[in-house]
């Protein structure tokens, strides 16, 4: 038998490894392509379930901005409405000029809108009635994009309001006489108006401010700006626990089930601007008085109004008729009020003032022509920058009661 030489045996052993060696080096690389892949996949699978995931967060921010925008809206507009239209009896009378008066008054038109939009609200342009029906619109399912909004509901839903258990649809509005916590939360979701009563009552020179928050007694205010032109701000406050978890919650779902829920409007506290300048109406109002009562206009353009109620002099027709003269020169000289006519309704015709001038209709000359006690006066509001309605200059209707002569 033939023998292999040294040589030939390293040939033959290499001959037979090589295979084995081209072998296991192609399923190593297989084994390597194949986890490469597979990390690869996975990589691209986060990036498909990052953006998928980021487009729903998006679309449910872009909704929650929109409802908050639409909230906010809503509350303005009915507010407007409201004050626009509202008769104010009682409210608008004025009886008496001092600054205890003007706090009154001021008081009672922020207590007057406040309680108005908890109850109910009014709508003359169709739009919402008061907080319930803002609540109940933010509530309502959407579908925008394949994606679909809804309300979360809750079979048990307890608020803690002292008043007893709110369910997820609570309203403002109670029937009976029974607990009503779902009022007792819209109380505490509108504390109200963040006007300074105050500083109205008291300062003519500068009379309409707002304030961060409204000042305890004897501290100052922070002011904000917006309030220059006689309107308001309403503070709506979501940071009260009992509240924000009353608020209505929405989640937002796509065909594969995957969902994401949030608040609706978010954890925060905002005030919503009244542009209305209802106050520089009763402002107004409160100087023809003044000027009507006193027969002169210094007591309109003083530096504050007095405390309390002044003596008066003897008032007759000739000089009631001269007063509303010089109320009238006096608006028409003062810029805040200078886009201002009004019409004073009396027994025997009418007194209108527009532009500083006035003009007579009927029988004014007799005593009998005139009243003292009842005088119905409308301020018209020309300039069209606070107009609720475009086609219409805003109105302000109250009542002077002239006092006796001391």
């Amino acid at each position: 038998m033939d023998r292999r030489t040294e040589k030939e045996e390293a040939r033959h052993r290499a001959f037979i490894a090589a295979p084995l060696l081209g072998t296991m080096i192609f399923l190593i690389a297989v084994v390597y392509a194949v986890n490469l892949s597979k990390d690869e996949a996975s990589a691209v699978s986060q990036i498909g379930d990052d953006a998928y995931h980021n487009r729903l967060v998006s679309m449910l921010e872009t909704y929650r901005s929109d409802l908050l925008s639409f909230f906010q809206d809503g509350l303005r507009q009915n507010t407007e409405d409201f004050i626009s239209s509202a008769p104010w009896e009682g409210i608008n009378t004025v009886e008496e000029f001092s600054a205890a008066d003007r706090l009154r008054k001021c008081d009672a038109i922020a207590s007057v809108v406040r309680g108005q939009l908890i109850s109910a609200g009014v709508s003359n342009q169709n739009f919402l009635n008061g907080f319930s029906d803002l609540l109940n619109e933010v509530r309502k399912p959407y579908v925008f994009e394949g994606l679909s909004f809804a309300p979360v509901k809750f079979d048990s839903f307890e608020m803690s309001t002292g008043e007893g258990t709110a369910t997820w649809d609570f309203t403002c509005n109670c029937s009976g006489t029974g607990p009503c916590p779902g009022r007792a939360l819209c109380e505490r979701l509108l504390p109200g108006s963040t006007f300074d009563c105050q500083n109205y009552a008291a300062n003519l020179d500068s009379p309409y401010q707002c304030c961060v928050d409204l000042p305890a007694s004897g501290s100052s205010c922070r002011v904000v700006r917006g309030c220059e032109n006689g309107g308001f701000y309403l503070k709506v406050d979501i940071n009260d626990p009992d509240v924000y978890k009353a608020m209505p919650r929405m989640q937002i779902s796509d065909a594969l089930g995957n969902t994401v829920r949030t608040s609706v409007l978010g954890k925060i506290s905002f005030q919503v601007s009244i542009k209305y300048p209802i106050y520089r109406y009763n402002d107004a109002s409160f100087r023809i008085f003044a000027i009507t009562q006193y027969l002169n206009s210094n007591a309109a353009s003083a530096p504050s109004a007095p405390s309390s109620k002044q003596s008066v002099p003897q008032i007759d027709a000739t000089t009631y008729l001269e007063a509303n003269k010089e109320s009238c020169r006096y608006l028409f000289s003062v810029d805040k009020f200078k886009q201002f006519d009004f019409t004073v309704t009396q027994k025997g015709g009418t007194i209108t003032c527009s532009n500083g001038l006035v003009t007579y209709s009927g029988d004014l000359s007799s005593e009998n022509a005139i009243s003292f006690f009842s005088i119905p006066v409308t301020i018209t509001d020309k300039d069209p920058r606070f107009r609720v309605d475009p086609d219409k200059p805003n109105s302000y209707s109250s009542k002077h009661k002239l006092s006796e002569p001391s």
